[in-house]
């Protein structure tokens, strides 16, 4: 099965393991319905932003691999169809 990477951003996680979402921060995914390399199937990532990042200020895979953030994979995949903007 054809995966591709989705990268939604944490500040970290609660003692209970639970992450703690940025809140207004958009996943990050690279395509859409249509283009190379395109998969229904997401590779979840959780991306650990600092506590002062601003939502949204990152938008591609390479952003987040320039900038260096950690990466946590909790090896789920979802199946979520994603298209284009009209």
């Amino acid at each position: 099965m054809a995966t591709q990477p989705i990268s939604a951003f944490i500040t970290g996680f609660e003692a209970e393991g639970n992450p703690q979402f940025v809140d207004g921060q958009n996943n990050v995914i690279d395509t859409v319905l249509g283009e190379p390399n395109y998969a229904a199937f997401w590779d979840d990532r959780l991306v650990v932003a600092p506590e002062d990042y601003v939502a949204s200020t990152i938008r591609s895979a390479q952003e987040v691999a320039a900038l260096g953030f950690e990466v946590v994979s909790p090896g789920i995949l979802v199946n979520c169809p994603v298209v284009g903007e009209p």
